[in-house]
Order: C-alpha cells, then sequence, then structure tokens
C-alpha cells in the first residue's frame, strides 16, 4: 500500500504550523512522509522555503465557501473547502490527515491500520453532547467516486459551523452510529484542555527541561484562534510555572525551532 501524511496549508500563516508538525512527525520515528497540500493563497516565497525541506507539496485549486465571506480572514476559512482535496489524493491507497497546527507526541503510525473515515469526537471528555467527528485528524481512503460526490453536494448538504467540518459531517451522516470509525481521544487532544483531561480522566502531560512525558496524548490540536506561533516564547520561558496548555505551547516552540 502506498500511505503518507498530509496536511493543508490555506495560507502563509500556516507555515510555521507545518514545520512544527513535520519536525514532530520526524523526531518521533514516524516513517511516512509529510505531503503539503498548497492552496493559491500561499504565496511563491513561502513554497520556495518548503521546497528545502523534506516534504512532497502538492498545489491545489481553491474550493470556496459557500456558506460565508470573511473580512480579514486569518483562520483562513475563506479555503476550509479546500482541505477536501485530501479526499482526491488518488495516487495514494490512504492517507492519515491532520490539520497544520497539530503536533504528535509519539509514533502514531498505527493509524495507518484503522478503517476509512476514523476520527475522533475531540472534547467529547468535556461535552457530552457532541456527536461530530472533528475533521483536525482523519484516515482517508481516497476514492474518486467519493470525491466527486463531494464536489457535486458542496452547495447541497449544510455545513453546521460553516466550514469543511460541518459539511463532512453532513456526507457521512450514519458516523455517529460507527463506533468502530471513533477513535481514541488521545489522537486529537484539544491543546486547551488538557489541564482538565490529565485532572479528570487517565491522561498524563508534562514538558520540562527534562523533556517530554505523556501518557494516552499521542496528538495535540490547537484548536481555536490563537495558535501557538501567536505566542511569544521568549515570554514563556521566563514563567516559573506553566500549565500543561502553556507547557503543550511551549513544546511546540521547541519543535519549531529544531525544524529551522
Amino acid at each position: 500500500m502506498k500511505t503518507a501524511f498530509v496536511t493543508y496549508m490555506g495560507n502563509n500563516r500556516y507555515l510555521y504550523g507545518v514545520l512544527a508538525l513535520y519536525q514532530s512527525l520526524k523526531e518521533h520515528k514516524n516513517e511516512r512522509q509529510l505531503v503539503v497540500l498548497v492552496g493559491p493563497a500561499v504565496t511563491s516565497q513561502v513554497i520556495g522555503y518548503l521546497k528545502e525541506k523534506p516534504v512532497i507539496l502538492k498545489m491545489v485549486d481553491e474550493i470556496g465557501n459557500p456558506n460565508r465571506e470573511v473580512e480579514n480572514d486569518t483562520r483562513g476559512v475563506k479555503f476550509m473547502y479546500s482541505k477536501i482535496r485530501v479526499f482526491e489524493l488518488f495516487e495514494y491507497d490512504k492517507i492519515v490527515y491532520l490539520d497544520a497546527d497539530m503536533v504528535v507526541c509519539e509514533n502514531v503510525e498505527d493509524l495507518f491500520d484503522k478503517p476509512h473515515m476514523s476520527a475522533v469526537i475531540a472534547g467529547k471528555l468535556l461535552r457530552w453532547d457532541w456527536r461530530d467527528f472533528n475533521s483536525g485528524l482523519m484516515v482517508i481512503e481516497p476514492e474518486p467516486s467519493t470525491f466527486a460526490n463531494m464536489l457535486a453536494t458542496i452547495t447541497v448538504l449544510p455545513s453546521c459551523d460553516g466550514t469543511d467540518q460541518g459539511f463532512l459531517n453532513s456526507f457521512y451522516p450514519h458516523w455517529k452510529r460507527e463506533e468502530s470509525l471513533h477513535l481514541e481521544h488521545r489522537f486529537n487532544l484539544p491543546a486547551s484542555w488538557l489541564e482538565h483531561y490529565c485532572k479528570s480522566y487517565d491522561f498524563e502531560f508534562e514538558y520540562r527541561e527534562e523533556g517530554l512525558h505523556a501518557k494516552n496524548v499521542s496528538v495535540i490540536h490547537y484548536i481555536g484562534p490563537n495558535k501557538p506561533w501567536d505566542h511569544d516564547a521568549a515570554e514563556l520561558g521566563k514563567l516559573k510555572t506553566m500549565d500543561r496548555y502553556q507547557q503543550s505551547v511551549a513544546l511546540w516552540w521547541d519543535y519549531f525551532h529544531r525544524s529551522v
């Protein structure tokens, strides 16, 4: 089988995330290559920089978001539907997609053994009413007819959040009941909820000078508008005590620094 890790960069801002994600995969001995889907808003200067890295670049055309136009769109909501092009990677038998605001804390290649559309209801341990999967991490077996059906229904199917995630949950309406596709929470753990997860459940996370200690924390997801690269790494270093979220941001910065 031909397999790969895949991420998507919709604008220049996510270059930081791509570099940190790549470094985290590398340091934990994940052997598959990282494919970076590059959207049309990414500049040639950033593309040239990435070409110097051991990643595979694939330029993709925009799929416009049919739900909203956003001014000052730092999150890239306008281009989020373009992420659906991961389902168009027919040259691969199976891919593991990770958002560019994620890092891994261990080897996660066992994800390639999971079935198509395996994903996590990220945050369900805090929000018991949540039933939809988070599209930040998905196991995908690309197939032409599936992708064609997606393109045909983009303007038809609703999206509860106005992004690709809401659309994909509408496209796979039976996912909620197919528990075999529900991955363990460790594969998509919201960084801002690390403290609660570690205090209330069987998770452990600590990042100090001695290094990283993690239990049941395989992939950290920096969900939300504020990304690790929005924090001042120098200011973090001045803190005598850091909560688990701040430790996870420090970890991200160390991955990033080693990548450049």
